[in-house]
């Protein structure tokens, strides 16, 4: 009788665990399409992040993608020089990655991303960031605290984004992801010779 009750338990406790897993890679692979989704709905391969799918993109654990996030004020009346200098060569990564990599395929993607100010002050707030911009290279299935600063050891491409040419930031990229990233520059000076 002991036994059998033991039995039965364990059993109880398997099914729970099987469908507790089972409900995070479903979840997981939620976020994995809808990234994918909005990344192709953009025109610059880079997914808009807002106070309200912040959790859902950024937050939930697991994340089984890289994510590239850049924390900016883009609209001219906050002045942000620094933004103005960033989102543009982010944008220029962001394309090179999708064009030399096809995320539905990776065993591990990358999606690139942006919180700007406007619509995600209160993600801003929570995260205690008070100026702009900030670039986060945050690894795959590294759980992140709600409310909470993200690690300092994923904002390394903030200073190498803003003050260094592309490449240097596709070296940090690399060596956080294990992800070579080529910068594809504009080849249209070819069409004149």
């Amino acid at each position: 009788m002991k036994n059998r009750k033991v039995e039965n338990f364990l059993f109880a406790l398997l099914l729970l665990f099987n469908s507790v897993v089972y409900s995070s890679k479903r979840i997981s692979r939620r976020n994995v399409n809808s990234m994918l989704k909005s990344s192709s709905e953009s025109s610059n391969s880079i997914v808009p992040i807002t106070d309200s799918n912040f959790t859902r993109f950024v937050l939930d654990d697991p994340r089984p993608y890289h994510l590239v996030l850049l924390f900016n004020a883009g609209n001219p009346s906050y002045k942000c020089t620094q933004c103005i200098i960033t989102k543009p060569k982010l944008e220029k990564l962001a394309y090179s990655y999708h064009m030399t990599h096809d995320n539905s395929n990776e065993k591990i993607p990358a999606f690139w991303a942006i919180v700007d100010i406007d619509n995600g002050r209160n993600t801003f707030f929570s995260l205690k960031l008070t100026s702009a911009p900030h670039v986060f290279v945050i690894p795959a299935y590294q759980p992140l605290k709600p409310n909470q600063p993200l690690p300092s050891s994923y904002s390394s491409g903030s200073i190498t984004l803003s003050q260094k040419p592309p490449e240097s930031f596709a070296m940090y990229f690399t060596e956080v992801t294990g992800i070579e990233l080529v910068v594809l520059h504009d080849m249209k000076y070819l069409k004149t010779l």
